[in-house]
């Protein structure tokens, strides 16, 4: 659905009169769950920020997705996520993830283990065992979990549970490969 509505944008966009390289320039929207299709294309553009090094741009980004809306838990964990690569203050980084963690309940299973995983693994909330399951979570409901094998790989090394480290990190070049 997220794919259709980004295609259709695009169409209208470019049929409207806004220039193609405008519109090809433009982050694709991400698959996470809001109500609010501005607050998804602020989230959007946030993550492709962060993940061209732009912390400042994608703080701005990520603030005004959760001003458009307060319940986006995902908006609040990349935020805090965010703040935490560009060295914000601890207490910003803990309210974004609490803010994430305390919406949980309402998300679709693999958004509620990754915020289960970060509150846990990095938040306020630490507590290696509840993240190691929160990880093991998400690797069980398949697809592209090769980011949450290498984060369970990283709290099982810090358990000191190095074959099982090793095992998750093999799964992990087994999928690249």
């Amino acid at each position: 659905l997220i794919g259709a509505a980004d295609g259709l944008a695009r169409a209208l966009r470019s049929k409207a009169g806004e220039s193609l390289r405008a519109v090809q320039g433009s982050p694709k929207l991400a698959a996470v769950t809001t109500s609010s299709l501005d607050a998804l294309r602020a989230y959007s553009a946030g993550v492709h920020a962060s993940s061209n090094g732009d912390f400042i741009a994608s703080i701005r980004f990520l603030r005004q997705a959760t001003m458009v809306d307060p319940s986006f838990a995902m908006a609040w964990q990349q935020l805090a996520r965010t703040e935490s690569n560009a060295q914000a203050p601890r207490s910003a980084i803990d309210s974004a993830i609490m803010n994430a963690y305390v919406l949980r309940d309402r998300l679709p299973d693999r958004e509620r283990y990754t915020t289960l995983a970060v509150y846990f693994s990095s938040g306020p909330g630490r507590d290696r065992a509840k993240a190691i399951a929160a990880y093991d979570s998400l690797v069980s409901l398949g697809g592209d979990s090769s980011a949450s094998l290498n984060a369970l790989s990283l709290q099982l090394i810090k358990r000191r549970d190095f074959a099982a480290a090793e095992a998750a990190l093999v799964a992990v070049l087994r999928q690249r490969s």
